[in-house]
């Protein structure tokens, strides 16, 4: 990466702005965050007289609809953080920059120059973790010319209206969430021990790389793999989604025995904040990201 472009480079990330929190429920935030809580919706609405599209077409998925596409933080009803990619001049080919509408847009679901806040609509119905998102959108922040890890180096250094617009930017984000989505605290629900009594327990995942590791922080009285116990563990590939399966190693034990076999497991990403967990000797053990640690 040349200096100019790493120059470029730094100054879009530069560009990450937030928003205040909102005194009321705007036009804007009841469009965007419908659901409750704290999370990311990412949203589009229609731009040079483009319609929204249908989700799931060639346009969609070539990231090529006449729309601007978004991201949103939510929280009770109101959107505390936003960010998007665009040309900094307007051009079709121009030096590209992260910015985010105002308090003031939001609230009157107009920018400064006329254009339209209060037509967004989200993209889909996922609560995507908004500690996750931050962490992505640090990751791109702070990335160098030898730690470009989230996004190829320079690829939002220059904004292209065909080939590297607002949609791939939010493309990429959610991408690489599905990467991301495991680091944090999950209750798990469905573990046995013995065999049909059931405990609740307190997962902690961490990542190190494409590896992951899994340790109970709170088995719940689980003594066949008990508090302070690894698991499971496993590699995630590159390009996992939602509804991906992967292959992961599974701790087993027994009260007399404990945490001291393994089994082969497979563990399932059903949405955003959940996951489902399956092996040979523990079926249904479903994990749901804990979002108050």
């Amino acid at each position: 990466m040349t200096k100019s472009v790493l120059s470029i480079f730094f100054g879009i990330c530069l560009q990450l702005v937030y928003t205040s929190v909102a005194q009321a429920s705007s036009v804007a935030e009841r469009s965007i965050c419908r659901q409750d809580g704290e999370y990311v919706v990412f949203a589009k609405h229609s731009i040079m007289g483009g319609s929204l599209g249908q989700e799931g077409s060639l346009a969609d998925r070539s990231n090529f609809q006449r729309v601007h596409e978004h991201i949103f933080f939510c929280d009770t009803g109101r959107i505390t953080e936003n960010v998007g990619f665009g040309p900094r001049n307007g051009g079709p080919v121009d030096e590209g920059v992260l910015f985010s509408y105002s308090q003031e847009a939001i609230l009157s679901g107009r920018e400064s120059n006329g254009g339209r806040v209060d037509n967004f609509v989200p993209v889909d119905d996922e609560k995507y973790s908004s500690d996750i998102i931050r962490g992505i959108l640090g990751e791109i922040s702070n990335s160098s010319a030898n730690s470009c890890n989230v996004v190829p180096e320079g690829q939002y250094s220059q904004y292209n209206i065909i080939t590297n617009n607002c949609q791939d930017f939010a493309a990429t984000v959610r991408r690489v969430y599905w990467q991301h989505m495991f680091s944090g605290t999950w209750i798990a629900e469905g573990y046995q021990c013995p065999f049909g009594a059931y405990h609740t327990e307190v997962i902690s995942i961490q990542l190190n790389g494409s590896s992951l590791i899994a340790t109970k922080l709170d088995s719940g009285g689980d003594r066949c793999v008990p508090t302070g116990s690894r698991t499971f563990t496993g590699l995630i590939s590159n390009n996992i989604s939602k509804g991906d399966s992967f292959s992961i190693t599974v701790v087993v034990g027994s009260p007399n025995a404990p945490a001291s076999g393994t089994a082969l497991g497979q563990l399932t990403i059903v949405d955003a904040n959940t996951l489902y967990l399956g092996s040979s000797t523990r079926d249904g053990i479903t994990l749901r990201r804990d979002e108050g640690r």
